[in-house]
């Protein structure tokens, strides 16, 4: 795969940018902004290694690392221990009845609706009590994302990001970057210092099993036949998780043991822009 596609891939993926005002003396503060946007990428296509698949996230943690060697702290006070406001939406379930059939859904709209569709066609009913001959549009709101805040092992804030739904893949933005600030830095310098600005890094991880690997397809004909002939989805995932690590290896990125689900991956990195 060329270095372009191999990028845009990943960016499909998961795409990463964090800034924050410039530092202009010690001692100063500056708001840290994050944002992260997940999608499904596509894949292979003129990969040598002859697979191609569709790569989404059920789960990622987004990680501030900020390192011993830099002169930068991080106020435990300012960290958003909460979670940041979500990007909302809502979908829309009608029902229709008429003299000679009950309530059917006849059409939904947005996300996902397996967590919704029995509230929202309860509401339905509630509406169409009066009258059996009209069309009622049930609106539901729901989060996209949900947001947790922890720290890891290593003492980095971190903060987990999940389907609201609880299923599918992460799509969209779990926050506003802009208006929702993960946390303040407060540069360490001394006073009227010369060295260069403190910076710190971000890191989108996740576990092996949070990888949702889906449409898998071998571009060599005869091979792609005898997997299909043998049921073989085992193997065709085997070499989808080989191109993965090679995907992130390439990338310069840690990739671990692809057979243990609880790998630790690391898909995006990132240094905080001063802007």
């Amino acid at each position: 795969m060329s270095d372009s596609n191999r990028l845009r891939a990943l960016a499909e993926v998961v795409s990463v940018e964090g800034w924050h005002k410039a530092f202009e003396d010690g001692g100063a503060r500056a708001d840290l902004h994050v944002d992260v946007v997940f999608g499904v990428g596509r894949i292979g296509g003129g990969d040598p290694s002859g697979v191609r698949f569709r790569l989404g996230l059920k789960r990622a943690q987004l990680v501030v690392v900020s390192p011993d060697h830099e002169p930068v702290r991080i106020d435990p006070a300012s960290v958003r221990r909460d979670a940041p406001k979500p990007v909302l939406g809502k979908t829309e379930v009608k029902a229709k009845v008429s003299k000679s059939a009950g309530l059917s859904l006849t059409g939904q709209a947005g996300a996902s609706t397996k967590g919704l569709k029995a509230e929202a066609a309860g509401k339905a009913h509630v509406a169409l009590a009066a009258s059996k001959n009209r069309t009622v549009v049930a609106t539901q709101a729901y989060k996209g994302m949900t947001v947790t805040q922890s720290r890891t092992a290593e003492g980095g804030y971190r903060w987990a990001i999940e389907p609201a739904l609880g299923e599918g893949s992460l799509a969209g933005r779990p926050w506003d970057a802009e208006k929702s600030p993960m946390l303040a830095l407060v540069d360490q310098r001394p006073r009227g210092s010369k060295s260069m600005p403190p910076t710190v890094r971000i890191e989108v991880r996740c576990l092996r099993e949070d990888l949702e690997i889906s449409q898998i397809k071998l571009e060599d004909p005869q091979l792609w036949a005898l997997l299909n002939r043998r049921k073989a989805a085992r193997n065709r995932l085997i070499a989808a998780e080989a191109a993965i690590r090679t995907l992130l290896a390439e990338e310069g990125l840690v990739s671990g043991d692809m057979n243990d689900a609880f790998a630790h991956l690391t898909l995006a990195v990132t240094v905080a822009d001063a802007v």
